[in-house]
């Protein structure tokens, strides 16, 4: 079954701008909470040394455009690759 990239790239950046933004959302509603959740993904590091909550609406807008951007260009990358792959099955 051959992938249409373009598809996937879009769902894929969507769907993590949205994550992003509930996120970023959250963080500013209850920054202690979600430091706490971050630390456990991260064992053995201690964030709270490096805890800063300053949300910006350049930083919000940076990280967004950054993060989707990102996301489209896996998605594709892995699609295109997952495509090549099937043609060889």
């Amino acid at each position: 079954m051959k992938l249409d990239t373009k598809a996937l790239a879009n769902a894929f950046a969507l769907i993590t701008g949205i994550v992003y933004a509930v996120c970023a959302g959250l963080v500013a509603i209850a920054p202690d909470f979600f430091l706490s959740i971050t630390n456990s993904w991260v064992h053995g590091l201690d964030l709270t040394k490096i805890q800063s909550v300053n949300i910006t609406a350049g930083s919000f807008f940076g990280g967004f455009l950054s993060i989707v951007i990102f996301a489209w260009l896996a998605a594709y990358i892995f699609g295109a690759i997952y495509n090549s792959l099937v043609k060889r099955a």
